[in-house]
């Protein structure tokens, strides 16, 4: 971003009673949409079978930080708008500990090394929120709708059963996910989500401010950005 604008921003996350302070030192809101929808779970663990030319393991830190880099890059910087852009020290210092547990990537059985795709889960306020996710477009073996079911089932596996052969108990569930995210499995995925039930649980919350070297901190209006690609940070990066 800071590339891109010839600038620096400050950013932070406020709740909105806190909004007037912030907008008295110059930042302002940008929405990030996100939804809720309905998972059958039951009907994900029946029918999101992973393929034998892929598995699935945890991410292993610092081996695979260069391609987890250059895929975040490919996937989430250069198509959203106010993403984190992550470097190396940060994929190893903060993510590695930050998501520890939790972190899931998809790779070909043959070389259990090539990374296609990856998923991090977390549980709050009753829903199964995406804390994290990106997918290889330009693989050639496997969709990034494809590869987001089977990490989702083998995700929300560590939650139910702790296996993802064993179908568990729990007939439904609530995921909260990027909107855009929504949207291509809305398209593309009969996973087991009630699209009919989908809900708006959008994020208003992150404040921006540009920094001018030498001026008065300015303004940038991220939502005018946010016309051209959506906005969005990753609650991993949420810190």
């Amino acid at each position: 971003m800071q590339d891109d604008l010839s600038v620096s921003l400050s950013l932070l996350h406020a709740d909105s009673s806190f909004f007037p302070v912030y907008e008295k030192q110059g930042y302002s809101c940008t929405l990030s949409r996100w939804s809720t929808v309905n998972l059958n779970v039951r009907s994900l663990f029946q029918s999101a079978t992973l393929s034998s030319k892929f598995c699935i393991r945890d991410a292993q830190f610092p081996n695979d930080t260069e391609q987890l880099q250059a895929l975040h890059k490919a996937y989430s910087e250069d198509q959203f708008v106010g993403c984190i852009v992550r470097s190396k020290e940060y994929w190893n210092s903060y993510l590695s500990k930050e998501l520890d547990g939790t972190f899931f990537v998809l790779v070909d059985s043959a070389s259990n090394d090539r990374v296609l795709a990856w998923i991090s889960l977390r549980f709050k306020n009753g829903k199964y929120i995406v804390r994290d996710f990106g997918a290889d477009f330009n693989g050639e073996e496997v969709t990034s709708v494809s590869s987001f079911v089977w990490l989702l089932k083998y995700a929300l596996s560590k939650f139910f059963t702790g296996n993802e052969s064993v179908i568990p108990d729990d007939d439904t569930a609530t995921l909260q996910l990027p909107t855009v995210l929504c949207d291509a499995l809305n398209i593309n995925c009969e996973c087991g989500i009630d699209w009919s039930d989908s809900a708006p649980a959008d994020d208003s919350g992150w404040m921006w401010r540009k920094i001018a070297n030498g001026e008065e901190p300015g303004y940038i209006d991220m939502n005018e950005l946010a016309k051209q690609m959506p906005h969005l940070i990753w609650p991993a990066d949420s810190f």
